[in-house]
């Protein structure tokens, strides 16, 4: 028997449910952001950094992203580098690689390495 997703057939249908799932996981993370920042309007700067724990600089950014682009601006985004790694490999090598692993029979990976 085969099972049908419910938005089979409907047109941005997953994309709409990850938005929701996302926006629901991070909203704790955002309201607890906003909280430190109404602690900061009603207390001062010195309070809200000892109440928090965060940074100066961290508080005026949250505050920034807040003004900006609302209770949407708190939510944490990914921490991932933008530009990852690549490697740096000349490509006759890779050519030779690819010959060593197809070609020759009972060619192992340490007898490979040696090569």
């Amino acid at each position: 028997m085969q099972y049908q997703h419910i938005g089979y057939g409907i047109k941005g249908f997953y994309r709409l449910a990850g938005y929701a799932i996302s926006n629901e996981m991070d909203t704790s993370i955002s309201t607890e952001r906003l909280k430190v920042l109404e602690f900061w309007t009603k207390h001062g700067l010195q309070a809200a950094i000892d109440h928090s724990g965060k940074s100066k600089r961290t508080l005026y950014k949250g505050r920034k992203k807040c003004q900006d682009k609302g209770l949407n601006g708190l939510v944490s985004r990914s921490t991932a580098r933008k530009q990852r790694r690549r490697r740096n490999c000349p490509i006759a090598i890779l050519k030779q690689m690819r010959y060593w692993r197809t070609e020759p029979p009972n060619l192992g990976k340490e007898q490979m390495h040696v090569l």
